[in-house]
């Protein structure tokens, strides 16, 4: 993906990314930073920590999800992406993924850190599961 070699920013890399896994969950809605939930369209919140940017009840935009739109019986992936080359610290994405599942009930989560910049194709990605 030339993306990583550009350092794109996050939300290009998860929307080429949802592009990608698409075929693999025919009959789903693959979507990146989709903010909505529910029959109503409610915004999508998640209640985080303190550590994560002053916690509480906060707005999120998940960087790729699988589910049905409209129906929070069938969120079946969610996951944060990272490159590289972001300083934020990776624990908050951690939080966000775990948030996810226990309070949206998404079935599996991930977090992947990419390589990014001049040279990132002959880098390792590093990818976390959360899954029962």
């Amino acid at each position: 993906m030339r993306l990583v070699e550009f350092d794109a920013d996050e939300r290009a890399v998860g929307a080429r990314l949802a592009r990608f896994v698409a075929p693999y969950f025919e009959g789903f809605d693959t979507d990146s930073d989709y903010n909505r939930r529910g029959p109503d369209l409610d915004p999508k919140y998640l209640n985080l920590p303190a550590e994560c940017r002053g916690g509480g009840r906060r707005r999120v935009k998940p960087d790729l999800i699988v589910h049905h739109r409209g129906d929070d019986t069938t969120n079946i992936l969610v996951g944060e992406i990272k490159m590289e080359t972001n300083n934020e610290p990776r624990d908050c994405d951690l939080i966000r993924v775990s948030a996810f599942r226990a309070q949206l009930y998404y079935r599996v989560g991930f977090f992947l850190e990419l390589p990014a910049g001049r040279g990132a194709a002959d880098r390792a990605h590093a990818i976390t599961w959360f899954r029962d």
